[in-house]
């Protein structure tokens, strides 16, 4: 399989392309040579991305208590965001294993069971772990 690396900036959802690079310093960022740096999709409060199957990128945010799913095409552009769990309390650890989102909150761990193929209709989560401090931390 063929794969182009891409150094992804994720910030706050924009409506135009031309916007989701024109507030960010993009031509401060240095990279050795060879390796683009350009923008992926807006996210708000991005933390965290895994790449899961069928070239989805999950992307867990803090404070917005979202996580999104990023579909690409074969050029590895993104084609659509949706939010695919809204509620977990700062849900910024996604890791993707055997077909399923796993998503690390302050006070839990959640799997999402073969969400790649659900991104419109989510699986609601399964529990893995909650026996965590309910507190947030500043």
């Amino acid at each position: 399989m063929n794969f182009r690396l891409i150094a992804a900036i994720l910030a706050l959802i924009s409506p135009s392309l031309a916007a989701l690079a024109s507030d960010l310093p993009l031509a401060a960022v240095r990279l050795p040579d060879g390796f683009p740096v350009e923008v992926l999709a807006r996210v708000t409060n991005a933390r965290q991305m895994a790449l899961g199957d069928g070239n989805i990128v999950y992307v867990g945010s803090a404070n917005e208590g979202k996580v999104h799913a990023i579909q690409l095409d074969g050029q590895y552009r993104a084609k659509r965001t949706t939010v695919v769990a809204s509620g977990p309390t700062m849900p910024v650890g996604v890791a993707f294993r055997e077909g399923n989102l796993h998503v690390s909150a302050v006070d839990r761990i959640l799997r999402f069971d073969g969400i790649g193929t659900r991104l419109d209709n989510p699986p609601a989560p399964v529990v893995v772990r909650d026996d965590f401090p309910k507190e947030r931390r500043a």
